[in-house]
Order: C-alpha cells, then sequence, then structure tokens
C-alpha cells in the first residue's frame, strides 16, 4: 500500500496464485472487501458512493487468489476477502496513526478464515413441527472491536466485513430452529491484551432440542487463523471462531431444572458430557438431538505503546527509540531530530517517508504474502464508542 498526495495504491503483486479449492476471490469481491476496509477506516463519513474509491488505484495480478480466472471455484470467496479486509485495515490504520489521528484509529477485529459470507453456519434437518430448519444464524457478527490509542475496544461492536451487521433476538431463533440457548455473552479473555484490550467478542451455548435430524456444514470448525492484529505491540485476538461439540444428550436438562447451567469451560472439562470430533473433514456433521454446543466469536486486537513521550512498559523508556518489531510502537515522535528519526527509519524499516506528516508504516499482507509501505501523507479512520461489559464467565 503506498500513498502519495490524494492517491491511494494497492499493489497485489505477488499474491498466491488461485487453488484447486474454493478458496479463491474474483476481482469484484476482491474490491468489494477493499471497499469495505477503507470504509472502515477512511470514509466512514462518507456518503456511499462510487465516489469514495476513484482516488484508490488497485493492482490485482490475473490467475492469483485475488483475481481467479475461470474454471477455478470460488466459493468460499468471503474467507479470503475477511482475511485482505484486516490486512488493509492494518495498513491504514498505521498510517493514520502516523499521521497523528488518534481518535480515529482502531486495531483490527475477525480477519478468521469462519467467514464464509451470510451467517457462516448452515444448518439442516427439521424443526419439531417438521418446518426445514432455516439455514443459518447471525450469531457469527457479534464480534468485538479493535482497541484504540486511548481506549479499549467496543464490545461485541459488530463485523469488519459488514459496515451494518446485527445479531437476531435469541426468542425468534428459538421459535424459528430446533435450539435452546442458555446464553450468549461477551467471552471473557477472549480478545487481545495490552495497555488497551480490544473490545470482547460474543459467545453462545445452545442444545439440539426436538429435531432428530439435525445437521450443520463442518467447513467453520477447527484451527482458524487470527486475523485481529495488535497495534503497537498491542496482543493479536484470543479464542474466536471454534466450536465444542458434548454429547451431552436430554437429560442434562435435569441438571438444570436443579440449578446448574453449563459453560464453556465446564464443557471443555467434560463435566457436561464427551466431546465429539467427526473423523476426516466431512462436508457436513449430524447434531444428534441433546448435542450440547458452544461457539466463540473473535475479539479485537489490543494497543500497547503510545507514540509522543509516552513509556512504552517492557521497552527501554529512556531509549528515544525502542524496537517494538512491528514497526510503529517504541519510539518518540519529539524526541530525535527529523534527520535523525529518518535515518533510524530507513535502518529499521527499510522505507522513506516524508517527516513533516510522517506517514509510514510496514504492515505483513497475509492475502498478499509481503510488506506494504506508506509513503507521505495523512488519512482518516475509523472511530467507536465505548461498550458495556457483561459479566458472564463461560
Amino acid at each position: 500500500m503506498t500513498k502519495k498526495n490524494d492517491e491511494l495504491r494497492f499493489d497485489f503483486s505477488g499474491t498466491s496464485p488461485q487453488t484447486d479449492t474454493d478458496h479463491n476471490s474474483t476481482l469484484p469481491s476482491t474490491v468489494a472487501h477493499l471497499a469495505l476496509a477503507l470504509t472502515n477506516t477512511l470514509f466512514w463519513d462518507v456518503p456511499w458512493s462510487d465516489g469514495k474509491m476513484r482516488p484508490v488505484k488497485i493492482n490485482v495480478p490475473e490467475g492469483s487468489i485475488l483475481n481467479c480466472k475461470y474454471p477455478a471455484a470460488c466459493g468460499a470467496g468471503p474467507r479470503i476477502g475477511n482475511v485482505l479486509v484486516s490486512t488493509v485495515c492494518e495498513a491504514v490504520a498505521k498510517m493514520v496513526y502516523a499521521s497523528g489521528r488518534y481518535e480515529d484509529v482502531n486495531a483490527s477485529t475477525t480477519g478468521n478464515l469462519e467467514f464464509v459470507g451470510g451467517p457462516g453456519y448452515f444448518y439442516g434437518g427439521h424443526t419439531r413441527e417438521g418446518i426445514p430448519v432455516a439455514q443459518g444464524l447471525y450469531d457469527i457478527h457479534g464480534a468485538g472491536m479493535g482497541a484504540a490509542p486511548h481506549r479499549d475496544g467496543v464490545n461485541t461492536g459488530g463485523h469488519m466485513n459488514i459496515p451494518s451487521a446485527s445479531i437476531t433476538d435469541i426468542e425468534r431463533i428459538e421459535m424459528q430452529y430446533p435450539f435452546l440457548y442458555f446464553t450468549r455473552s461477551h467471552n471473557p479473555d477472549g480478545s487481545g491484551f495490552g495497555r488497551y484490550r480490544g473490545g470482547l467478542g460474543s459467545y453462545r451455548i445452545y442444545l439440539i432440542y426436538s429435531s432428530k435430524d439435525c445437521s450443520v456444514d463442518y467447513k467453520p470448525y477447527g484451527g482458524v487463523a487470527q486475523g485481529g492484529f495488535g497495534l503497537c505491540g498491542g496482543y493479536p485476538t484470543g479464542v474466536g471462531a471454534t466450536r465444542v461439540m458434548i454429547q451431552a444428550g436430554l437429560e442434562m436438562l435435569d441438571r438444570v431444572r436443579k440449578g446448574e447451567h453449563p459453560t464453556g469451560r465446564a464443557m471443555r472439562a467434560g463435566e457436561w458430557g464427551k466431546s465429539f470430533l467427526p473423523a476426516g473433514v466431512p462436508e457436513r456433521v449430524p447434531l444428534p438431538e441433546g448435542s450440547l454446543l458452544v461457539d466463540y466469536v473473535a475479539g479485537g486486537g489490543g494497543f500497547e505503546a503510545l507514540l509522543g513521550g509516552e513509556a512504552f512498559a517492557g521497552e527501554a523508556a529512556a531509549a528515544r527509540l525502542g524496537g517494538s518489531g512491528d514497526g510503529c510502537a517504541g519510539f518518540g515522535l519529539g524526541a530525535p531530530g527529523e534527520d535523525e528519526l529518518l535515518d533510524v527509519l530507513l535502518q529499521r524499516f527499510g522505507f522513506a517517508l516524508d517527516v513533516a506528516v510522517f506517514a509510514a508504516a510496514a504492515v505483513g499482507a497475509v492475502a498478499a504474502g509481503g510488506s506494504a509501505g506508506v509513503e507521505g501523507g495523512a488519512a482518516h479512520a475509523a472511530q467507536g464508542g465505548a461498550g458495556e461489559q457483561v459479566p458472564a464467565v463461560p
């Protein structure tokens, strides 16, 4: 990513070639996800129109995972796009931070590969009335937002791939799905740590109830890449987008009637039944009646050091330029002279910049497989308010 004057350029040369799976993105999907990332960080106060993308120039090699060509499958394109959104948001956040617009800076959230568009999880089977199960739910949108230089991230603030995301009322869910919810709340310790932590993601615990043939697709499960990066030494997201499936049986309701309630920790410890995983990687898995499940939705990344004179715990506070390794934290803008600062930046990070404006950052481009520099200029980025934490122990 390169900013020069009033133009922002994205060059994805070197991106991995398209795959022989459905994990490919078409060019329209890639441009759409790039527009989402910029809407979150730069254009959040600009009316929706094509005009906001006119200053943005994009180069995406044909035949790459971001611009696949026929006959490549692209059903999981939103997964690729989700990582792209996280990558672009990180690059822009560092650029905006360097320009001094601290109120417009957020670490990222999600970026997890479970997001395949829509609800993420697609159910099947029939309800107790014999009606086909109504596909997916949007609980997956209850993600925590990234931390900012002066505050924690917003708890369950939404999904960076969807600027106006929402989740469904539980009572309506239980009317239309063979699910019995025990909780849906904030996930403590599920976000990135730092001086300011990321916003908490959410979790839900529910029982498969009154259905003999419920099933769900298996793709979103298992080890999921975490893309909710931390800023300036902050940690990336913790638990997110993983599922625990327990063979609890309907007899677990007797314990609930006595006042006991399942928690994620107790489920993982085997206190509510045996956990189960299918052999191999099937397209779908059955969810027998009495199956107890807990899902987690990712939190936001944390924020650690603040440039401009504040000490960075764990680094040499007396040093005018302490190392943080992410190209952002650990140096104070007011301490060295401009020439000295430029020399150090060139030596450490290998890029030049306009020191008067000081907009520079290096970002590991997950989707592009390389690094990107930001050259000169200032920008405008996403904002968010404080979130309210709901006490819960999943």
